[in-house]
């Protein structure tokens, strides 16, 4: 009776759809579902366009006849974390197929698909080798997030992969990435993201990578526990090769970011400073960041004559700040008050600051 109730409901709703794209979810009470409600939904896998699997689907009978048989389907997503033991060929050929979502469970070595028109990955926890095969695979990339990578080492063999389509990478990684940052080429690479890494100290490698890619990175975020491998000079550095950054968004620098730091990121007419390209800034930092050298420097990328968000000057062009975030973890209360007047008077004329732990602001 209950399965007779799910194929009735599962039919109107094919049918109310018409000849509409279909997007599903089916979730792990489906695979226990009657065999009739998996043949309604698979008869219409002609308008499938998006479908996540949340059970083992190389242990779901009925879904063999969608094989040749997917024409729009754009997005692939399985959330099942359970390991699979044999490989599946279900969707080998799908000409539509741009985006892949696989939980940690998931070998790359059990799926055939048409990695070569992947444009996204979402590839969840694996080892760097089998990160750096899927980059191998997928030569048209756009964009990739490792959710968590974990060693070993990659192997020694490789030589170093220039990946031409790659504009954004996003890792989530608790160990040293220097080999892999040390086997790529990136030259369309605009957007890096690195958290819960460790006390980050692969600023060399990520740099060579950078210089190495001759990329134009735009946005640079980089989540780590407190720094203490880097100095407040190799941090200059650091911003120095990335000039043309426009979001910038760090938290750990705390110990490494100082004055010195403050003053070179300053706007002072005609003299060069460091990022200025820079629109939106993030920090998260105890509130003994926030001084007066540090509002200096937010004044001088805020108040300069402008008639299109741009400073002219012999030199270079430099934009102005138009965001800046805030995450004071220790409490706005404890900024020094003349500053946060400063900061006040500055939202007041327009900029868009906020201190992200506080609801009523400065």
């Amino acid at each position: 009776m209950r399965s007779q109730s799910g194929l009735i409901l599962a039919r109107n709703w094919l049918d109310r759809t018409g000849v509409c794209p279909l997007s599903f979810y089916l979730g792990p009470s489906t695979r226990y579902a009657d065999h009739n409600v998996i043949a309604a939904v698979t008869a219409h896998c002609t308008r499938w366009e998006e479908i996540t699997f949340d059970f083992p689907i190389s242990c779901s009978e009925g879904l063999g006849v969608v094989k040749h048989r997917l024409p729009h389907l754009k997005n692939l997503v399985f959330n099942e974390a359970d390991p699979w033991l044999q490989s599946l060929d279900t969707f080998e050929v799908a000409p539509q197929l741009r985006s892949l979502e696989l939980c940690r469970g998931i070998s790359i070595s059990t799926l055939k698909l048409p990695w070569f028109q992947l444009t996204r990955c979402d590839l969840g926890s694996r080892c760097l080798e089998e990160c750096f095969q899927i980059l191998k695979l997928c030569p048209s990339l756009i964009d990739v997030v490792f959710f968590k990578t974990c060693g070993p080492k990659l192997h020694a063999s490789h030589d170093i992969l220039q990946h031409p389509h790659l504009q954004s990478i996003h890792i989530l990684s608790p160990i040293n990435l220097h080999d892999f940052f040390d086997r790529l080429t990136l030259p369309a690479l605009v957007d890096f993201t690195q958290c819960e890494g460790p006390s980050w100290g692969q600023h060399r490698q990520l740099m060579s990578l950078l210089k190495r890619s001759d990329c134009r990175l735009q946005k640079l975020y980089i989540a780590t526990q407190p720094v203490r491998m880097i100095t407040e000079g190799d941090f200059i550095d650091m911003l120095e090769q990335t000039s043309s950054l426009v979001v910038l968004n760090l938290e750990g620098f705390a110990p490494v970011i100082r004055s010195y730091t403050w003053r070179r990121l300053t706007h002072r007419g005609s003299s060069r400073c460091l990022l200025p390209k820079l629109q939106t800034l993030r920090l998260s930092h105890t509130s003994d960041f926030i001084t007066h050298a540090f509002v200096d420097m937010i004044e001088s990328r805020w108040k300069f004559p402008s008639a299109r968000g741009e400073a002219k000057n012999s030199q270079t062009q430099v934009v102005r700040l138009e965001r800046c975030f805030l995450n004071i973890l220790d409490g706005v209360k404890n900024v020094d008050p003349a500053v946060r007047a400063r900061l006040r008077n500055l939202r007041a004329e327009g900029l868009r600051i906020w201190p992200i732990d506080s609801e009523k602001g400065f």
